[in-house]
């Protein structure tokens, strides 16, 4: 049923180009806001509240689908597997921000390129940004790093733990997201777990990246880093994708230069996003077939 499942909720996620109506999370926020309130948990263990955040819908889940799972002939189970694996995976679309900083970057609207790019999941190191090369450079690394959290990190945990582990995941990187003074005290320790969680994700995407590209350029990578800590995954991840594409050449234009090496750099540019695109399409069916063959092994 996992697999049927993983199947109906890829052609709805080509359909949708996200979890659609079913990725609602206020009640996620209301139970933060509800565990957040009570006074023993936030003077005295407040570490308790991320894990609870995790484990109260997790149980939950786990008791849907033992009352479920043999009903209707494993129908409602497959209803329940669907629904949770769709909120599961990334929010919004990637594709139309994709898009958008493409439509800047190729006119030179370097400062709307930034504020696209911006709203990637790679936050930090894109504050930092100082030329043209660094921003397309931080840029890749948020493709690449919500590539890997929106939907190879939820694909790999549901293949191995089933939909608890795809929705464990998904609740820890939303309480990542909160903005309060209570989240941001427990943030770094959530955010080391959740690095952690997608360290063995994005090392095997690495390799399939080697698959679906140029395999001697990046599998030479790839095994450089292949022992990489949790918090580099965005940069090694930019690592194996610009190997993977056979071209590891710098922009044209590093600071100053002529109108034409400008030009030269903003089509380079444009070109590594879209091939960074085919190449993250690839490896989701690449990752199709093999969770399929993985599901009818076992």
């Amino acid at each position: 049923m996992n697999l049927l499942a993983l199947l109906i909720v890829f052609a709805l996620w080509q359909r949708w180009g996200s979890g659609g109506f079913i990725q609602r999370d206020g009640w996620f926020y209301s139970l933060a806001d509800m565990l957040n309130n009570v006074a023993l948990l936030r003077k005295s263990f407040s570490w308790l509240i991320p894990c609870l955040l995790v484990l109260i819908p997790g149980v939950l889940l786990v008791w849907l689908i033992s009352v479920f799972n043999h009903q209707f002939f494993g129908l409602a189970y497959l209803i329940l597997a669907v629904v949770v694996l769709l909120y599961s995976l990334g929010r919004g679309q990637l594709n139309d921000q994709i898009e958008g900083y493409l439509e800047r970057w190729r006119s030179g609207d370097l400062q709307g390129a930034y504020h696209i790019a911006s709203e990637f999941s790679h936050k930090d190191a894109l504050d930092q940004t100082e030329d043209p090369a660094s921003l397309h450079r931080h840029a890749i690394e948020g493709i690449l790093y919500q590539g890997l959290e929106r939907w190879f990190a939820v694909i790999f945990w549901f293949a191995l733990f089933g939909p608890v582990a795809a929705l464990g995941y998904r609740l820890l990187y939303l309480y990542s997201e909160l903005d309060n003074d209570l989240a941001e005290r427990q943030k770094p320790v959530v955010l080391r777990v959740l690095h952690w969680l997608e360290w063995l994700p994005a090392t095997v995407l690495g390799f399939s990246f080697a698959l679906a590209g140029n395999f001697g350029s990046c599998f030479k990578v790839w095994v450089g880093e292949l022992f990489i800590l949790p918090e580099a995954i965005p940069q090694v991840l930019s690592d194996y994708g610009i190997a993977a594409l056979g071209d590891n050449s710098a922009l044209a234009c590093q600071g100053e230069c002529s109108a034409a090496d400008y030009e030269d750099m903003l089509h380079h540019g444009s070109v590594q996003i879209e091939a960074i695109q085919h190449l993250l399409n690839r490896c989701v069916i690449l990752w199709l077939v093999a969770v399929s063959l993985l599901f009818m092994v076992l």
